[in-house]
């Protein structure tokens, strides 16, 4: 499917429409005050039996035991508070009372399928990877102020504030209502949780790609050649880069439209958002980030080598990413100012650089590329598309989604058992980006979708029987509706949202309304 650049510009005015960095509607239990540690024990006990039982002992039992040192995280009084959020949030968040549950379990379910189809153990096993260090998928939170953006508490991060191992995945409040913009969330969980579950895979993809562009050890005092800068610019963005590689072969070419769309958004909203490789002086760190028109070259250097999709869909897929890639594009030569990290209190300061932009696409496909199929000592040997890559039949049932969804005629029902989370996104985002007039409807069936997702979740999901034989379903209470059913309230939906005041209104769905 070609992107029209177009719908691409009324998704993007879509996504500044929700405005994602503003406070959300529902601030934690203590504000506006600061919490105290008998507060924060009391929200973590009303809401602990809500959480699957594997994370009482893995998480809840350690973070109650932390408070203490949680209140007293950092010197910085707002960063305790976001500390504080993240990760009390991710608990209290699932009360019966709690107004997100619905929507916090439908992201949950994404975020745990993303982080299962790396991090598996019985699918490592069956290609002989090695087994992660990490075991349960992270627990997630909407946060209050969006001013972060989406962010990840990585579980080497939650343990130094609470001694749990599990990772906490943060997504601005006021994206809760818009699963379509969760497609980028790949990039925390199928990206900077994965890899950092591997503890040597970052140290040896730093050294790999220093040793793809070569150019010897940098002189002390000198600024680097061109290959020299290219090694310490790729190794500097190693940690972001290779998220969106895994990413993306998670989610397919679709998070990478995905992602332009939204950082297209952020930087309207933010101006200062957009990464900029020139600093006011030399001794002040770059971005880690890379800039958005060489995320995209990344990608293309992704999908030219995707070894399991059809050829025409690459190429389909490489002009696509080029189109958006020229979108983003400034001018012919960037200027470089600013230090890089060539390791632990070592750093290199760049003054000045005048570089071809031509020449940075070029590093960034190449980067891109070796990311998806170098041999990793880390994966024995292997390529990390023997564990998980996008291919033919990703891409067919992708398609399917898509066109299910523009063809539903309103039937929130119709795609919900078509496909695995990754897809559903994919295939939501490619429908929204042909038909950018049907972003409710489409939004509302994923969230469909997606509590279903939430219900059959291995680690996550309900238990459920098996039957010898199938029987007529046993009848249910009209109260116990609600909460079952997405449909019954715009904001207040999904799995385990709170029943309505109102149970006799609550027969009747009522169709989701955008957020202001």
């Amino acid at each position: 499917m070609k992107i029209n650049s177009d719908n691409l510009q009324k998704v993007v005015q879509r996504f500044i429409a929700i405005e994602p960095l503003e406070l959300g509607d529902h601030p934690p239990p203590w504000f506006p005050g600061q919490p105290d540690a008998a507060k924060l024990i009391e929200v973590i006990a009303g809401a602990a039996d809500d959480l699957p039982l594997a994370y009482r002992a893995a998480y809840i039992a350690p973070l109650c035991d932390a408070v203490p040192h949680l209140l007293r995280s950092h010197d910085d009084p707002s960063i305790v508070a976001l500390n504080v959020e993240s990760l009390v949030g991710a608990v209290y968040q699932h009360s019966g009372q709690s107004v997100v549950r619905g929507q916090l379990r439908q992201f949950l379910a994404v975020v745990s399928n993303y982080y299962r189809s790396f991090l598996s153990a019985a699918k490592r096993q069956a290609v002989h990877f090695p087994l992660p260090t990490h075991g349960l998928p992270p627990l997630a939170v909407f946060q209050h102020s969006g001013s972060f953006g989406p962010f990840t508490f990585p579980a080497e991060m939650v343990k130094k504030l609470c001694n749990a191992e599990v990772s906490i995945v943060s997504l601005p409040e006021r994206l809760r209502g818009h699963p379509i913009t969760w497609l980028t969330v790949a990039h925390e969980t199928a990206g900077h949780d994965v890899l950092h579950a591997d503890p040597d895979l970052l140290p040896e993809l730093v050294t790999a790609v220093r040793t793809l562009f070569g150019g010897g050890p940098l002189t002390p005092g000198k600024q680097p050649d061109p290959d020299q800068l290219q090694a310490l610019l790729w190794s500097y963005w190693i940690d972001e880069v290779a998220s969106d590689v895994y990413a993306l072969l998670n989610s397919g070419p679709a998070f990478a439209y995905n992602l332009a769309a939204f950082l297209e958004a952020l930087i309207v909203l933010r101006p200062g958002l957009r990464t900029t490789l020139n600093r006011a002086t030399p001794f002040l760190p770059l971005d880690t980030h890379p800039p958005g028109v060489l995320r995209l070259h990344v990608a293309i250097g992704v999908v030219k080598n995707l070894t399991s999709l059809a050829p025409e869909d690459r190429q389909m897929h490489v002009e696509n990413l080029e189109a958006l890639a020229r979108r983003q594009a400034g001018g012919a030569t960037l200027t470089i100012q600013g230090r890089v990290e060539v390791e632990r209190d070592r750093w290199v300061d760049l003054r000045r650089l005048n570089v071809p932009l031509a020449e940075l696409e070029a590093a960034a496909r190449r980067v891109g590329a070796f990311i998806a199929t170098a041999p990793l000592q880390s994966f024995n040997g292997h390529t990390v598309q023997d564990i998980e890559t996008w291919d033919a039949d990703d891409e067919r049932i992708a398609l399917l989604i898509a066109d299910t969804l523009l063809q539903a005629g309103g039937d929130a029902e119709a795609a919900k058992n078509l496909g695995d989370d990754a897809q559903l996104l994919a295939g939501a985002t490619l429908a929204v980006l042909k038909e950018p007039a049907l972003y409710e409807p489409i939004n509302f069936a994923l969230a469909v979708a997606l509590d279903e997702s939430y219900r059959r979740d291995s680690v996550l999901g309900y238990a459920f029987v098996h039957p010898m034989f199938e029987l007529e379903p046993i009848p249910v209470p009209p109260d116990s509706q609600p909460e079952s059913d997405p449909r019954a309230g715009p904001q207040e939906t999904g799995i385990g949202a709170p029943p309505t005041p109102q149970p006799a209104e609550t027969h009747t769905p009522v169709e989701p309304q955008q957020e202001s």
